[in-house]
């Protein structure tokens, strides 16, 4: 039950990663980031074929673009940073 506007976001984060990919500004926070955002949003129950592919699209390209030694899973702990709060 997805709007165009959420398709549309999810391919400007693909254009996001893929200017910075070229630029080479990826490094561990920034992959560890993309890549809990990218598990969160898979999560997302419902979400239509095409949006999948997007995050799919944008998995890839991150997978292929980072160097091997700043790939650093999140820990599933860290994959709740939305719904952490400071005290």
């Amino acid at each position: 039950m997805e709007v165009g506007f959420v398709r549309r976001a999810f391919r400007d984060v693909e254009s996001i990663v893929k200017r910075h990919l070229e630029l080479e500004w990826f490094n561990a926070i920034e992959y560890k980031f993309v890549k809990g955002m990218l598990w969160r949003l898979y999560d997302i129950k419902g979400m239509k074929m095409e949006s999948k592919v997007v995050l799919w699209k944008i998995n890839v390209r991150l997978e292929r673009g980072v160097a091997k030694e700043f790939k650093e899973l999140p820990m599933r702990s860290e994959l709740d940073w939305i719904d952490q709060h400071e005290d």
